[in-house]
């Protein structure tokens, strides 16, 4: 079980979520809906949520996790499945390098080992998320400045 706190869930999973979805959006260059991305965000941010509650390794969680973005997409946000299929690949994928690469930085740079409390996790983990931050918006500029001519 990969129980998240309550500060985790409103400050890193949801919009890590809302992330994924717009990535998604992005990719697959679709007028953005501001009601089809809140709803997309808060239901991926809510089964995230609840599939970390299973009792299950974390490697099974992350699949289940895309299953589930790849059913809301298709269903709630009206995208073909193989652009969501690439989208939620991409997001893993970038989301999984910024957190290598923190904890790298945050290992090397400040000789941080391990978290010892729900409030040093969450704060030791929000450079990840601005990373990916980085990541989707450097995405939106390639697609907007080379693709969408």
């Amino acid at each position: 079980m990969l129980k998240l706190s309550a500060l985790e869930f409103f400050f890193r999973t949801i919009p890590e979520s809302f992330l994924c979805v717009f990535l998604a959006y992005i990719i697959y260059s679709k007028i953005i809906s501001k009601i089809s991305i809140v709803k997309a965000s808060v239901l991926f941010a809510i089964t995230t949520y609840l599939i970390r509650l299973l009792p299950i390794s974390y490697g099974i969680n992350t699949v289940i996790s895309m299953i589930a973005f790849i059913l809301i997409a298709v269903y709630i946000m009206k995208m073909s499945i193989n652009v969501s299929i690439i989208s939620i690949f991409i997001s893993v994928i970038s989301i999984y390098f910024c957190e290598w690469l923190n904890i790298i930085i945050l290992n090397n740079l400040f000789g941080i080992q391990k978290f010892n409390n729900d409030y040093l996790k969450f704060l030791f983990t929000i450079p990840s998320l601005f990373m990916f931050g980085i990541i989707v918006l450097l995405i939106y500029m390639f697609i907007n400045k080379f693709v969408r001519r």
